[in-house]
């Protein structure tokens, strides 16, 4: 004759064990049915990130400047030789075209660049922009 080793009937032990599995791991078990997965969070990019990749690898960029009144002349021409490493003339005649015209182009570059040429000169506190290059 055979004996059960084990003290708890096998309906029981089954019991048992689907209930210790729900309530340890978690799953969504609803009377005995199928454990239900979340599906995985994936994000898309929104739109200002894909214009903003887009305007970023669109070509060149020019920057400007403009004529102020709070900056002399010495101080634009000298922060355009140490901020994009133009020659001290051309830099003289950029800044000449900027205080007898009022705007003046530095340079065309890439994005990256340009923009970086951009924020320094703002922090040197010179009134300039950044703009896409139109095709010509």
């Amino acid at each position: 004759a055979r004996r059960n080793i084990c003290s708890v009937p096998m309906y029981q032990a089954k019991q048992d064990t689907t209930e210790m599995m729900s309530r340890d791991y978690g799953s969504r078990r609803e009377s005995g049915g199928p454990a239900v997965l979340d599906r995985p969070v994936t994000e898309k990019k929104t739109s200002s990130v894909v214009q903003e990749e887009e305007k970023m690898n669109s070509g060149e960029w020019k920057v400007r400047i403009y004529n102020d009144g709070m900056n002399t002349r010495e101080h634009v021409a000298l922060s355009l030789v140490k901020v994009t490493g133009i020659s001290e003339t051309a830099a003289y005649d950029t800044m000449m075209q900027a205080h007898n015209h009022g705007i003046a182009v530095v340079g065309r570059w890439i994005y990256q660049t340009a923009e970086e040429y951009y924020k320094n000169l703002k922090n040197q506190g010179i009134v300039c922009d950044i703009i896409p290059v139109e095709e010509e």
